[in-house]
């Protein structure tokens, strides 16, 4: 009650996701707010969360006249896989609103009307990159997908790449690459949703750090989140392939996504995967891949002088805070000071704290050593997180 009201769009979730009879009282009071954004993020986090008894609001809204309602309320209806409903999807399949008739064309197909796929996949033959990224969701698609792969216009070729990451061909490695690098045309990425909120496509913007300083938008952020996502699935994708994606991130030192990917490598745990951690944790002039490498082989047990160079490591960097919070400065404002050859002092603290923890999860005689060594001899900052790990090592 005291948020400003457009804050209140964000509440509905909350209460679906605690589910008690007050917490859903809550949300049938704000399903009929007076706000339309309030009404239609109760609706759809009612459908995320299974609440049938929010139908017969639902099946009301697909009899309205405003098009966002009517999307939010095909894709819940669809969600709940209510068939009461087909007779109005049906005829919101005919819309003269694009938005509204995928909505409702995807919420047919979940209830066996797989006839209105067709209208899906026409508007992605047309270039519709919401109707592109349906796709991943309905079979026998991948040749259109990997015909748009081809297209003019990058953003087609990121959402074509998206569904088929999501359908997990490998068709899709050459565009992920282009996503994953930052280089220096500066790409960013930001989400762009429809009226209802129902459907998403992906915008690529070029030199995205200055239009984020126009917009006052935290593109770099998103971006990398995103980033973060595609890696995480591409494990998905072949062997060859993810690896494939790996080499060219080692190569071109993006240190952003270095611990995500070694631990993604980690949990593969394949000789070939071994392998690379192990050509990566030789390179010259690559302090932090090469450290993150060590660390890896370290807790897989690999062959190799891994311990060692580990235990060096944190013996040299012990001085160092552990604990180093972001700068006191917007995020439009801060430098970028990250090199290949020289650690920052967050990346620095980054790997202490996941080197100590390693060491800590080891129960090793001489990763405890190392542990008492810094905390009497290191940073004094440390001395009390470094003890609750010593704890946990000696247990």
């Amino acid at each position: 009650q005291r948020l400003p009201p457009p804050f209140r769009i964000y509440f509905p979730e909350l209460f679906a996701m605690i589910g008690s009879q007050d917490a859903i009282g809550i949300m049938k009071r704000l399903v009929g707010d007076h706000q339309l954004p309030v009404r239609l993020s109760t609706i759809l986090a009612a459908a995320k969360f299974g609440r049938d008894d929010f139908l017969t609001t639902i099946r009301a809204g697909l009899t309205h006249k405003d098009n966002s309602e009517l999307e939010t309320c095909s894709t819940a209806a669809g969600f709940l896989k209510d068939s009461y409903s087909l007779p109005a999807l049906k005829k919101l399949a005919l819309s003269s609103s694009a938005n509204v008739r995928l909505a409702a064309c995807r919420s047919l197909s979940l209830l066996g009307e797989h006839s209105y796929r067709e209208t899906i996949i026409e508007c992605a033959r047309k270039k519709d990159p919401m109707a592109i990224l349906l796709l991943g969701n309905i079979p026998n698609t991948e040749p259109l997908l990997i015909s748009l792969l081809k297209d003019y216009h990058f953003f087609i070729r990121v959402n074509a790449a998206l569904s088929l990451l999501e359908k997990r061909d490998p068709a899709c490695t050459a565009t992920l690459i282009q996503m994953l690098l930052k280089d220096s045309r500066d790409l960013g990425f930001q989400p762009m949703s429809s009226q209802g909120n129902t459907l998403i496509s992906w915008k690529v913007i070029p030199s995205s750090t200055q239009y984020a300083k126009k917009t006052n938008r935290d593109i770099p952020s998103i971006t990398l989140s995103l980033r973060e996502s595609i890696l995480k699935q591409a494990l998905e994708l072949p062997q060859e392939s993810f690896l494939k994606i790996a080499q060219v991130i080692f190569f071109h030192k993006q240190n952003d996504l270095i611990p995500l990917l070694v631990h993604l490598l980690e949990n593969l745990n394949s000789p070939e995967a071994i392998a690379l951690l192990q050509e990566e944790s030789r390179h010259v002039g690559t302090p932090f891949i090469r450290t993150y490498c060590h660390l890896a082989l370290y807790r897989l047990k690999a062959e190799g002088p891994h311990a060692e160079m580990l235990f060096k490591w944190i013996e040299n960097k012990k001085g160092h805070e552990l604990i180093r919070f972001r700068p006191l400065l917007p995020w439009t404002e801060r430098q970028g000071t990250s090199t290949p050859y020289l650690l920052t002092p967050e990346e620095t603290s980054q790997l202490l704290i996941e080197g100590f923890q390693t060491i800590a999860d080891s129960h090793d005689i001489d990763g405890i050593r190392i542990l008492v060594n810094a905390i009497g001899t290191g940073n004094s900052k440390n001395k009390y997180a470094l003890a609750g790990l010593l704890l946990k090592a000696i247990q």
